[in-house]
């Protein structure tokens, strides 16, 4: 009574008891962590889904680390998330931020729509590419076969056709073959989509324009096929041109600024049909070329304070090109910027090649050549400025009101990346850097076209490139936050770093 028992107060030894609980939790973790990623359809194994755990912590958001839970027996395993879901996720983090005419369209979709299915393909396919898994790759082309299948059903029926989800399956069709272009020919795919879209605008007709939701839409297409013709070289379709020249009492200040750009693009594109099928000779060509020059210029120049960037130097990192950046109000502007860019290039590009010896300017056929270098030099380094708003978004501008998103940034910058690169009159270090940057970029987003073409220029212009491996580039990303920390900046997480935020 009142003593301890005496057995309590005998030492033992204890080692080989802690060793066997040790290794049951590390089990239990092990475990734990592959169920996260794992697909109840066992599209990935076990070991995959630990994989992608671990370098995109897509689990984050679902459950939080479970190492400080092994005493609580009663939570073995967390239920396991279909890879579709996580494609789902995926897509709306990184490829849309759901806009306004994303939502509305959504929102009339039913669950049997083929729009759902496309969106998970797309999210699937960036992170198939991503974190190198055939297996998921494989099961988003499968669902991608079947939206296909239900789209051409619903085209059959002419009410089904003209409804908004129906166009937006096509123009996602689109960027699928985009996020798996493993060869160029994914582009005539990309092409023969938005060729579809374009016959279907036709279809539901000009009431279409009457409400937001469905101008939104057309002006998606518009971008699609504009890119499509300055690409492929052909005339912008009669009926975009058509559409785009009606004055709408909806259009804000900003639409009729980039209506305004259209119509100078699509006359680019028309100007360079002629030349391909031999419809004009040199000299018109160039004194055409040469109005689009001019009508350019005044564009630019015209533009309402709103659209200036700023520019901000720096250090010349791997992602700064020149030691100096811009930054925008926001994504869109960058982007409209970079579609000016290009076409400009492309303008002084024609000019270049067909100029003969007799002047059709004021000033000789030797000094428009170098006026027109001189011009593609600038311009060139202007697109290279904009990669770091694209990559780091609010940790360069604090104003802006773009946030990273590998989607966006996979898909915005594959045309002016490649513009850069293939251009003439560009320099070696030019092309180099925005090759390597395709690269990175279609490592880091999984749209893989970027890597597609970035292995085509590289073949073609004999470029001596040195590819940093996966190990290399993350090591970078983490020496560039510590430096964030250690200077008191509030660093946007990257695109390499950033989990799936689940809905």
């Amino acid at each position: 009574m009142g003593y301890r028992d005496e057995q309590s107060l005998v030492f033992r030894d204890e080692t080989r008891k802690v060793v066997r609980k040790a290794k049951a939790a590390k089990t239990l973790n092990k475990n734990s962590s592959s169920a996260l990623i794992s697909s109840s359809s066992a599209v990935t194994r076990p070991s995959e889904g630990a994989k992608l755990a671990e370098n995109s912590a897509i689990a984050t958001d679902i459950a939080p680390d479970l190492s400080h839970r092994t005493r609580n027996q009663t939570i073995l395993q967390p239920p396991s998330i279909p890879i579709e879901e996580h494609g789902t996720c995926f897509y709306f983090q990184e490829f849309s931020g759901r806009p306004a005419h994303m939502q509305a369209v959504f929102k009339e979709a039913s669950l049997e729509n083929p729009l759902l299915n496309i969106v998970k393909s797309i999210g699937m396919a960036a992170m198939a590419n991503k974190f190198k898994s055939p297996e998921i790759l494989f099961a988003a082309r499968e669902r991608q076969t079947s939206v296909l299948r239900a789209i051409n059903l619903r085209l059959q029926d002419r009410e089904e056709a003209r409804t908004n989800s129906t166009m937006m399956t096509i123009l996602l069709l689109g960027t699928f073959e985009i996020v798996t272009g493993h060869s160029l020919q994914s582009l005539d795919s990309w092409t023969s989509h938005i060729m579809g879209a374009t016959a279907l605008a036709k279809i539901r007709g000009k009431e279409q324009l009457e409400t937001d939701t469905g101008r939104r839409i057309f002006y998606h297409l518009r971008a699609h096929v504009l890119l499509g013709c300055l690409q492929r070289d052909v005339a912008v379709p009669p009926l975009i041109v058509d559409w785009t020249s009606i004055t709408l009492e909806s259009e804000s200040a900003d639409e009729i600024i980039d209506k305004r750009l259209f119509l100078i693009l699509a006359r680019l594109c028309a100007l360079r049909s002629d030349f391909r099928v031999q419809k004009c000779d040199d000299e018109s060509l160039v004194g055409r070329a040469l109005a689009i020059d001019a009508d350019l210029e005044d564009w630019v120049h015209t533009l309402p304070c709103r659209w200036a960037y700023i520019t901000r130097k720096a250090g010349k990192t791997d992602d700064i090109y020149l030691g100096y950046y811009h930054a925008y109000r926001d994504l869109w502007t960058c982007t409209i910027w970079n579609f000016y860019r290009c076409a400009h290039i492309l303008a002084h590009e024609t000019i270049i090649e067909h100029i003969g010896s007799h002047s059709v300017t004021t000033i000789s056929p030797t000094a428009q050549r170098r006026r027109s270098a001189v011009t593609i030099g600038q311009l060139s380094d202007d697109i290279a400025a904009t990669v770091p708003y694209y990559m780091e978004g609010d940790h360069f501008e604090v104003n802006s009101s773009y946030t990273p998103k590998a989607g966006v940034l996979g898909q915005s910058l594959l045309w002016p990346l490649s513009v850069v690169a293939r251009t003439a009159s560009a320099s070696a270090s030019a092309r180099n850097w925005a090759v390597l940057q395709m690269y990175k970029i279609g490592r880091l987003t999984g749209v893989q076209q970027n890597i597609t073409i970035a292995n085509y220029l590289k073949v073609q212009w004999s470029l001596d490139l040195v590819i940093p491996s996966y190990q290399e580039r993350k090591a970078k990303e983490l020496a560039r936050e510590g430096e964030d920390r250690r200077y008191g900046q509030n660093a946007v997480p990257s695109i390499l770093e950033r989990p799936i935020a689940h809905r």
